[in-house]
Order: structure tokens, then sequence, then C-alpha cells
């Protein structure tokens, strides 16, 4: 990977473009490192972004890890057998590179290492919105603020892409909060869908999981290891879709970050942490059904006893018409540990207290 960077760091250093598949292209500069292409280091590999100036779009270059790249039948497969609708557009237009589809005769740059470089790459349109970590971190800074309307547009959006893949027997297998990306009217857009699951493809060595913080406990084998054959399911992303919908509601000011910008890191997640009920009560002030999806969700020692996501998009439906006058809690209901007295604490407040592992106290026991 160390030689792609520095291929595409040469190219970028140029100004030039290449053409591409038709298109004019060239690397988009880091906004804070001079000289440094504009990147995103993922699981499979690493992802470039590239101006095409004469038309102001971006487009991905996904270059993968050797040791983590797919075959090229399994690569070939992901667009036809994903849904044709808005969400997964991006991968529906993706194309496998081959030398090829690099036109030397109307590039203004050359550079025979760029050929290796792009042979076997991902080339994919860059969607509309961003990634609901970044909206999230936002959300926690306080940089932004989201009222419950938006909020539940967002998990229900979110929750028919899942209903639209489960249609065509598909799974993501690795939702997470930095493959979600969100408009500003709520769109929700999934990318990154080389682990995506069908019936029809077959299994891929090295593929993973999932992303910390959104993987199944039930996949656990021990250690730091999680089953990865065992989430080639049909369902297997009922799970996460849980944990990204108590986010879509519940993040806000000062809520703590896990993991990559998940609500929990995945060892709370394991072991049933306080703060993993805590949500549940959270999402109980909002609705109950919502919370008792998301302890359905929790208790699950299989896919198949998740909720589907069809439940999800009742319950957030049926809450739908309060959304307006309704926000999502700031505070919950918690229980002295000294004397046992019910006491109303911001949720802030409680989760530093559980960092620190420090009780809930009473007024009356704090003076004492």
């Amino acid at each position: 990977m160390n030689d792609a960077q520095h291929i595409v760091e040469r190219w970028l250093v140029s100004g030039r473009t290449i053409r591409l598949c038709g298109l004019d292209l060239k690397p988009r500069p880091h906004p804070a490192l001079p000289g440094t292409p504009q990147s995103i280091a993922r699981g499979q590999g690493t992802v470039f972004f590239l101006d095409q100036p004469d038309h102001n779009n971006t487009w991905l270059l996904k270059i993968f890890a050797p040791s983590k790249r797919p075959a090229d039948v399994y690569l070939n497969a992901v667009a036809d057998r994903l849904p044709g609708s808005l969400p997964f557009f991006s991968a529906k237009q993706r194309r496998l590179l081959q030398s090829h589809h690099l036109n030397w005769a109307f590039s203004d740059y050359r550079d025979p290492e760029l050929v290796g470089c792009i042979n076997g790459t991902i080339l994919m349109p860059r969607v509309p919105g961003r990634t609901w970590a970044s909206l999230a971190d936002d959300l926690r800074d306080g940089q932004v603020e989201l009222d419950a309307t938006r909020r539940i547009g967002i998990a229900i959006h979110l929750a028919d892409c899942v209903e639209q893949l489960e249609t065509v027997h598909c799974a993501h297998r690795d939702l997470s909060a930095g493959n979600v990306f969100v408009t500003d009217d709520g769109q929700v857009y999934l990318i990154d869908c080389d682990c995506l699951f069908h019936p029809d493809i077959t299994y891929p060595t090295h593929t993973s999981p999932g992303t910390n913080g959104y993987i199944a406990p039930f996949l656990h084998l021990g250690g730091a290891d999680y089953d990865a054959r065992g989430s080639w399911h049909p369902l297997a992303d009922r799970f996460a879709l849980a944990i990204l919908i108590a986010e879509f509601l519940l993040v806000e000011a000062g809520t703590p970050i896990q993991e990559d910008g998940s609500l929990f890191n995945q060892q709370s997640l394991m072991h049933g942490d306080p703060s993993v009920q805590r949500v549940s009560q959270l999402l109980a002030t909002i609705h109950p059904r919502l919370a008792g999806l998301f302890q359905q969700t929790l208790a699950a020692h299989c896919y198949d006893q998740c909720p589907a996501p069809t439940d999800w998009i009742s319950a957030l439906r049926h809450h739908q018409r309060y959304a307006g006058k309704r926000q999502p809690a700031s505070r919950v209901r918690c229980h002295c540990g000294t004397c046992g007295t019910s006491v109303w604490l911001a949720v802030t407040k409680l989760q530093e207290l559980e960092q620190k592992n420090r009780a809930v106290l009473c007024q009356a026991c704090l003076r004492e």
C-alpha cells in the first residue's frame, strides 16, 4: 500500500489528469497536508479521492491491500446482486479497473507504474452527504443539532435499505458509522459493499465480520476473534441496524465516542455493560417499542432472533407523529447507590460517573 501511496502522490504533484474510463481525473489534495492525496484507510485497503475538474464531480479509487482483495469474480458479482435503488447507486455504477481502462492517448500525465497500481482497483462515484461518523462527531461537539423528526427519518431510511437488501437476499455485512452516508434532507446511502453476502456468491477468504462496535456478540470466538463465516448470512445486517438506529436517535452533545465513532465499544457489547443497558432506558423514554426491539437485539443468539427491519420501521413510524413534540432524552432515572432513592441525572453526568467507576448519589447522601 505504501507503493500505491507514493505513486498517487507523484500523480498529485504533477497537477495533471489521466483519462480513466472516459473520465479526466486527478487526485484531490489533502486539505491539511500539502503534497499528500486525500484518502481514507479502511479495513480492505485505501480509498483515494479523485476530482473530475471539468464536471466538478468526485470519484473514489479503492486500492485493496493484496492480502484482503476479493477475487475478480466476487468483485464483479457485487453490483449485479444489489438493489437498483438510489441508496446503492455508488456500488451499482462502480467499475473493476483493468489496464485497458487507462487511455494514455488522452492523458496529460503518464507514469508506467500507475498502470500496475490501477489494475484490479475499484472506481466508483462518491455519494452525496457525509458519513454518519462525521455527523455524529459534530453532534457530540455541539456543532450541529438534529431534531427528533430528522433522526427518525434517517433511522427509517436505513431500515428500509436493509429491507431492500434482504428482499434480494443480500446483506451488506459491514454496516457501521463510516459506511452510512446521510444527506441534509435525511437520505441514506450505503458504501463499501465489498463484504456483500448473496447465496450465489462464493464466500471470500479474508473477509471481515464487521466493524468493532457493530459486531454481534454471538459471533465471538474468544480473545479478539470473531467468526466472519458466521456473518455470511442473509440477515447479517440486523444487529448493526439496531446499534445504528440507537445512535441516530440518541447521540447528542456530550455523548462519549467509542471505537470508530460508534455508541459502544465491542467489549461493552460483549459483556452487557451498564452503558449498553442505559441505552435501552433512554430508548424507552422515546417509545417503549423501540426499547423492546433494542433489548431483543441484545438478547439474540443468532441473526434470526434479531428484529426485522420492518419491525423497526413500524415502531419508528408509530412514533413519528410525536417526533416534533418529544426530543431524545437528556436525563435518565437512576437509583442512589447508597439509599436507593430514585434520582434524575443528566446522561452525560451518568456516563462520566460510569467511566470513573463511581456510584450515583442522591443529594442527601452527597451531603453526608
